[in-house]
């Protein structure tokens, strides 16, 4: 008897474990259009939509932005250069747009500069500005996003014991979040930890690239963040105090988030040898800002980096095949 009850409880266990672990939808076949003007270009580090233009950051050009009209794909701009002079950037990361400013992130110089729309749309040149450095120089930045106008929220894989770090606008941290790791696995290497994160008004979003987990958080004026739900698609597996990236599936290589929904690129596949050239990220989850998974999109080319528009009806994302370029999804019969 004591057998039996031991079995069930077992077994009341495994069903709770497997419970939280979020089930993805059919998946829904979504075709990209292309414009028929050709960019050529090499893969973004991400995209964005401002106004009536596409923002995309690029790592590999002789200019840090290219902006591209949104209607027929024609580049209207290139600016910004790389390199270590006055001005210049030497591993620019996008911050966002806040209604007035574009913000960029330098991850090896450590420092925020900011940007009129205005100067980058329509300039020849970006303005030359020192930026704000970051005070704590052993934090290692990876991804991020300006926060309702007041923080910056950012993917820390280095110098911090959880992956969420909140800075003032003077770069200045005041907070320091994140349920993975857990307390046995904490440590300052975060390096298996990275992942994408963006906001909406005061909330904030982050999504793992090497294990299928997001998380949603409301950010407080005093600075403190309250973790509102998160999702598992995947079981987190150690190895040592990292994640056993080998054995988890690949997850979300962007994340955009719009007034109603939250749309995560992803993969959901493990990378093998044999996958090595062709393991692309093909999905859009979408959610709610309840939690609730939506959607589940299915594309045949693949879409890694992507925006979406502000009357959530187009998604614009970057594919590599059979080329790099940019294409357009049209979704607005499928989230009513």
């Amino acid at each position: 008897m004591k057998n039996i009850i031991f079995l069930l409880f077992l077994l009341l266990i495994s069903c709770k474990q497997e419970s939280k672990l979020l089930a993805l939808p059919e998946e829904t076949p979504i075709t990209g259009i292309d414009y028929t003007n050709e960019l050529y270009m090499s893969y973004p580090l991400s995209v964005d939509i401002i106004k009536d233009k596409l923002l995309i950051l690029m790592h590999k050009s002789d200019n840090v932005l290219h902006i591209v009209d949104t209607d027929n794909g024609l580049v209207v701009n290139k600016i910004g250069v790389m390199g270590g002079g006055p001005g210049e950037f030497l591993q620019p990361r996008y911050l966002g747009y806040d209604h007035s400013n574009i913000y960029l992130y330098d991850l090896r110089q450590k420092k925020v500069r900011s940007y009129k729309w205005n100067a980058i749309e329509k300039g020849e040149d970006l303005p030359k500005i020192e930026g704000i450095h970051q005070k704590d120089k052993d934090i290692t930045i990876l991804d991020g996003q300006i926060l309702n106008g007041n923080y910056f929220v950012g993917n820390s894989i280095l110098g911090l014991s959880k992956p969420i770090v909140i800075f003032d606008k003077e770069m200045n941290v005041v907070n320091n979040v994140g349920e993975i790791p857990d307390s046995e696995h904490e440590n300052t290497a975060l390096t298996t930890y990275g992942g994408v994160i963006d906001c909406y008004e005061n909330k904030f979003v982050f999504a793992m690239s090497s294990l299928g987990y997001i998380a949603y958080y409301e950010q407080r004026p005093d600075g403190k963040s309250n973790l509102l739900w998160e999702h598992y698609l995947e079981e987190p597996m150690y190895k040592g105090n990292q994640l056993d990236i080998k054995q988890l599936k690949l997850a979300f290589p962007d994340i955009k988030m719009t007034k109603n929904y939250i749309f995560c690129s992803y993969f959901g596949e493990r990378l093998t040898r044999e996958k090595l050239k062709t393991l692309k990220p093909r999905n859009i989850l979408v959610f709610d800002h309840q939690g609730n998974l939506l959607k589940n999109l299915r594309s045949k080319r693949s879409l890694g980096k992507f925006t979406v528009s502000e009357d959530e009806k187009t998604i614009y994302a970057a594919t590599e095949e059979p080329e790099v370029a940019i294409i357009r999804f049209d979704i607005s019969n499928l989230l009513k």
